[in-house]
């Protein structure tokens, strides 16, 4: 179920950050937070 939920976001976030002019930036600095998370 959580899995489910990380996957959801994964999806939506890129889509609601691709209509912003800084999506893009907003998106790398999300990864690379995510990454942080992981290791």
């Amino acid at each position: 179920m959580k899995l489910a939920q990380i996957f959801t976001k994964r999806i939506s976030l890129p889509k609601t950050l691709s209509e912003k002019p800084q999506g893009l930036k907003c998106l790398i600095k999300y990864h690379a937070e995510e990454n942080k998370i992981k290791k």
